[in-house]
């Protein structure tokens, strides 16, 4: 949102003319809707920007014009920045409309390709669904998207995160039998010393102890 809207007012004439808003979220969104206008029409290239735009929208709540933003993008182009849509109204907790925009790319890949690693955009959505679901109290909706997350990186990620997020609402039970169905000692070791430091910082020190026996 601070990318697009900076280089919104650098380039606006009138940036500095604008009337006093009622918050902060209104003033981005129209500085958003001025950007829209910098970048070229639908199918004319730049997805990287449009992509910013569309999850800048989404961060704030606006799923509708990041809607508008993805529909410039070519069709066949458009599942990576579908994914960080998705990605940004689930840290929102907005778990039904992440949903559906994963649905919506289907089995499409967004895989965008570095010149040292790649980075999965649909596995990190996941992982932030899966995170919004147990901050819902969901821990088995959570768990169902698991298998969604297959590489190993991101699959690390969003067991840390399913165990961490688990137990930082209160089902530090479920987040135990988790760890201790990991099969590697090391993993295993982390995500303890992990849960013991939640644990303390709950003042549940018993539960400390017995996690760490």
């Amino acid at each position: 949102v601070v990318a697009v809207a900076a280089a919104t007012v650098a380039r606006s004439a009138h940036a500095q003319d604008m009337p006093d808003f009622a918050d902060d979220r209104e003033r981005a969104m129209v500085l958003l809707d001025e950007a829209s206008q910098l970048l070229p029409g639908a199918g004319k290239g730049n997805n990287a920007g449009k992509e910013r735009l569309a999850e800048s929208y989404a961060q704030l709540g606006g799923y509708d014009q990041a809607k508008l933003a993805l529909a410039t993008i070519v069709e066949a182009e458009r599942a990576v920045g579908q994914c960080k849509v998705a990605a940004a109204m689930a840290e929102r907790d907005d778990i039904d409309t992440c949903q559906a925009m994963l649905d919506e790319v289907g089995d499409r890949p967004a895989v965008l390709e570095m010149p040292f690693n790649k980075v999965d955009y649909k596995e990190l959505a996941y992982i932030q669904l899966i995170a919004a679901k147990l901050r819902a109290g969901d821990p088995a909706g959570a768990s169902a998207l698991m298998d969604r997350v297959t590489t190993p990186d991101n699959r690390h990620k969003a067991r840390r995160t399913f165990l961490l997020g688990a137990a930082k609402n209160g089902q530090i039970d479920v987040a135990v039998q988790s760890v201790e169905r990991i099969g590697d000692p090391f993993t295993e070791a982390e995500l303890r010393c992990d849960l013991i430091n939640i644990c303390i910082d709950n003042g549940d020190l018993v539960r400390a102890v017995q996690i760490y026996n």
